[in-house]
């Protein structure tokens, strides 16, 4: 996403505009041709290869941009990122200190479970530790939300005990309120139209969200899932390829809608003649994801990459790339079942390590983590509890 920004990119260019566009970006810098090759590679037109010299032709890539202006590259969720990604970051980060280079890596904790060292040791790096927001700072952060300048103690109260200083509780809970008609607009101000007290507030975050998606109408509710199929970031085209025909003349209105429930936003497009949107949080697209029925996971992936067929012209290889992704876990997923019911942990072991591998490149991360999971009970030999994961 940096590259195709720095470089001007759109969806789907063909091979010879992506390999012009990230070729003019260089052209001051005297390895010009070979770092042109591998990020153009990296873009999709060709097979890209991995280790320090695509690292250091990526690293190049920024350098160039940041010789016409200091460059700020923010990363967001990286605790999700896989580890090639991490020494990617890694890499730039010791390597890249002539330049005026910015990286911001916002991540949750995990980061640290997986890399316990990360930051540490690098001259010019530092580490911000957020911590929960006082009630003090929910109360500025509701006041904000709402846009007024004082928030009542009873809608205080009500919020910062459950949401136990997370912000993305906060918001998610104002919108929930709005949405049941708790929360009104009044004279400039909001008014509750209950005692908010007896308000139930789901306990988790992910309870909250799968909460909101229930309240949606159902027309609402097929567009969100068929866009989470997508990804964070989806055409409206795309989304309408997937709803069924007799919904398919409401999608930009039930779009617009979501945006206005906050659970998705307008983003610039980067494809001719489509809206485009993401999703306002990652979590939202997990919890609209994950409540779509796995029977009707593959069949929306298999239309997705039906769209992309058409729209795609020459660069038809991303389509038939996630066309094969959906064949060959269907595949391994076979194997993986008949290993269990054959009590064959070899077996079950070879298919879930090849699974693991497959849906990292495309699915949710709960479908990584369940392939995770899945593998160390393979690697376990207790294939008692196999199902329960899968």
């Amino acid at each position: 996403e940096s590259v195709k920004q720095a470089a001007g990119l759109a969806d789907f260019d063909p091979p010879e505009v992506v390999e012009s566009k990230v070729c003019a970006v260089l052209a001051t810098d005297e390895h010009q041709e070979l770092v042109c090759r591998r990020v153009s590679q990296l873009m999709g037109i060709a097979d890209a290869g991995a280790g320090e010299e695509t690292f250091w032709a990526i690293r190049r890539f920024y350098e160039a941009v940041a010789r016409e202006r200091p460059l700020v590259l923010v990363f967001d969720d990286v605790q999700w990122g896989e580890p090639t990604f991490l020494d990617l970051l890694d890499h730039i980060a010791d390597w890249s200190g002539g330049s005026p280079i910015l990286l911001v890596c916002m991540a949750r904790p995990d980061l640290l479970e997986a890399r316990p060292a990360w930051g540490g040791g690098k001259l010019r790096a530092s580490s911000v530790s957020l911590d929960p927001l006082t009630e003090e700072q929910t109360a500025d952060l509701i006041g904000n939300l709402l846009g007024v300048p004082q928030v009542a103690d009873e809608l205080v109260g009500a919020i910062a005990g459950r949401a136990e200083g997370n912000p993305l509780f906060v918001e998610e809970t104002i919108a929930m309120l709005i949405d049941d008609g708790r929360l009104v607009r009044e004279d400039g101000g909001w008014r509750a139209i209950d005692e908010l007290s007896a308000v139930t507030v789901p306990p988790s975050i992910q309870a909250l969200l799968a909460a909101r998606l229930d309240r949606l109408s159902p027309k609402e509710r097929l567009v969100l899932e068929a866009a989470a199929v997508i990804g964070r970031d989806v055409f409206a085209g795309a989304v309408r390829e997937l709803v069924p025909e007799d919904a398919r003349e409401r999608v930009p209105s039930d779009l617009m809608g979501l945006v206005r429930k906050e659970l998705i936003q307008p983003i610039p497009t980067t494809l001719r003649g489509e809206d485009a949107f993401r999703f306002r949080h990652l979590l939202i697209r997990d919890a609209a994801y994950d409540a779509v029925a796995k029977s009707r996971r593959a069949e929306l992936h298999e239309r997705f990459a039906d769209w992309l067929e058409r729209v795609a012209g020459d660069r038809r290889a991303l389509a038939r790339l996630v066309r094969l992704f959906v064949a060959d876990s269907r595949k391994l997923l076979a194997k993986a079942r008949r290993a269990m019911a054959q009590d064959k942990a070899p077996e079950l072991r070879a298919a879930v390590h090849a699974l693991k591998g497959s849906v990292s490149n495309f699915a949710a991360p709960a479908a990584t983590a369940a392939a995770a999971r899945l593998q160390e009970i393979a690697e376990a030999g207790d294939l008692a509890e196999a199902p329960g994961a899968y």
